[in-house]
């Protein structure tokens, strides 16, 4: 079971970094791959226009909607971490307490 689990991550990890080369975001891909399958995450990259190598420039995001897709990243990171918590010790994940 933990083999598998490694496996997935490590094919999640492999598909973001097919998403990065074809100039998508790595994190976003990297959480996609992980809550579906790396395998689907694959070929929807590879079936999606390749941004890498397009010769028109792309408009860089205003510095607001960079922060928005970040904090929306953790936030998904931290369900996925909540998701495998519970999966593997069959129990509500601790409460974590910032201040």
């Amino acid at each position: 079971m933990l083999r598998m689990l490694a496996l997935w991550v490590l094919l999640s990890v492999v598909a973001g970094f097919l998403a990065r080369a074809r100039g998508r975001s790595l994190i976003t891909w990297l959480l996609i791959a992980l809550l579906v399958s790396p395998l689907i995450a694959a070929v929807l990259l590879l079936s999606i226009r390749n941004l890498a190598v397009e010769d028109t420039p792309q408009p860089q995001p205003s510095r607001k909607s960079r922060f928005i897709r970040n904090v929306l990243n953790i936030m998904m990171a931290v369900a996925v971490l909540g998701i495998f918590y519970g999966l593997f010790n069959r129990g509500p994940m601790p409460v974590i307490k910032l201040f």
